[in-house]
């Protein structure tokens, strides 16, 4: 953002978030980094209060020390929400009700407790804030919304055409995204913005005398891990994968177990748990590949995390980096055929440890000089810069 258009923002911007989970969370995935990018990126003259929740995706317990309580981070604070204490529930209010805002930012569509809820009140005038900005976080694409189809399209109906009348900024990630808002909102307003410019990239690991892939992301059915299974079962060369992720959905984690029960002697599938964000890139450098044939994906944090580690991505071409793998960074394929990935997955364990080692450095070069082309801007100051020029 311009030193303008900074100072249009007023000396202290107020902007309250809503986020189902943040840091040190990161079962949640990619909108717990998107949050966190915004947070960083966001200049001193931009103050957030961000409330999420005191614990992580599928998680009992709270994290250690912060339910109902404020933590500062930088210029910003952070509140972690205890939704079963009474107490919790008032300290909120104090929080939320009474102060003006310049903006509400909800870093979700469907959640009840973290989109809804902040909606009503913001409707209700108990919130007091001018502007809404509402980020789907995928939850609009054609993958998504086909998951538990029925019932979202009666939520579309109802709690989406009350967003809608409500007139928000929608920020998108990519021109896809912003394609899958428009498809359900055609007269939406959008603000896009790439969620991040990618991690810096990291020396090169070189490749070890046999293939190994790697599936590094929440089990359920929209990262589409049951198809990359049976993908596998029809795999010829020698096969090694390795599954990284929580297992959001149970009954979607007991068919993949069964599927995996159902693997040839050349292929085998090991679960190797959870990755905290700040190992997902330095484990993926250790592999040959990151297969991923998400059904959709906003932005997909764990794809340029792969390349920025030089793994190649063996992905679907339902995400916005189709047009760098093109290029050399990996492979797009359709997920309509698992034949059509056992193909690709074969070629790749067919590679000696000179070419795979060449296809991470080649990875790892495409993806340093892409970077440098990225400029990146949180998409909040493009909103209060846009709100502050129209008003003057």
């Amino acid at each position: 953002m311009t030193d303008q258009n900074t100072d249009r923002l007023g000396a202290n911007a107020q902007v309250l978030a809503f986020a189902p989970f943040y840091l040190p969370g990161f079962k949640g995935g990619g909108p717990i980094r998107s949050m966190a990018e915004i947070l960083r990126a966001l200049p001193s003259t931009v103050s957030v209060l961000l409330v999420t929740s005191d614990r992580d995706l599928g998680d009992g317990q709270p994290y250690p020390g912060l339910s109902s309580t404020v933590v500062a981070d930088r210029h910003h604070r952070i509140y972690y929400w205890d939704r079963a204490s009474a107490k919790s529930w008032w300290h909120l209010s104090r929080l939320v009700v009474g102060p003006r805002f310049e903006l509400l930012f909800l870093n979700s569509l469907w959640s009840p407790s973290f989109s809804m809820l902040p909606w009503f009140l913001a409707r209700g005038r108990l919130i007091r804030t001018e502007h809404l900005v509402v980020a789907p976080r995928g939850e609009l694409s054609p993958g998504a919304l086909g998951i538990k189809a029925r019932k979202k399209r009666l939520a579309l109906a109802t709690w989406g055409r009350l967003v809608a009348r409500s007139a928000p900024v929608w920020q998108v990630s990519s021109e896809m995204e912003r394609d899958d808002v428009r498809r359900v909102f055609p007269s939406a307003d959008v603000v896009q913005q790439p969620d991040s410019r990618g991690p810096e990239p990291m020396d090169l690991v070189e490749s070890g005398p046999e293939p190994r892939f790697a599936f590094v992301s929440r089990i359920s059915p929209k990262k589409n891990l049951l198809f990359l299974l049976e993908s596998l079962r029809r795999c010829r060369e020698t096969v090694t994968l390795d599954v990284y992720g929580p297992t959001e959905d149970a009954a979607y984690w007991g068919r993949c177990t069964a599927k995996i029960g159902e693997m040839p002697p050349n292929v085998r599938v090991r679960y190797a748990g959870t990755l905290g964000s700040d190992q997902v890139q330095s484990r993926l450098a250790t592999y040959d590949a990151f297969l991923f044939p998400t059904l959709g994906e906003n932005f997909g944090f764990v794809i340029p995390e792969s390349l920025s580690a030089g793994c190649p991505v063996v992905c679907s071409p339902h995400t916005p980096w189709t047009a760098l793998l093109d290029s050399g960074c990996g492979t797009v394929v359709s997920v309509d055929a698992p034949s059509e990935w056992a193909a690709e997955i074969d070629d790749r364990a067919r590679q000696g440890v000179t070419e795979r080692t060449e296809a991470k450095r080649r990875v790892l070069d495409l993806y340093t000089s892409w970077r440098q082309t990225q400029a990146w801007t949180a998409g909040i100051e493009q909103v209060l810069a846009r709100r502050s020029v129209g008003a003057r």
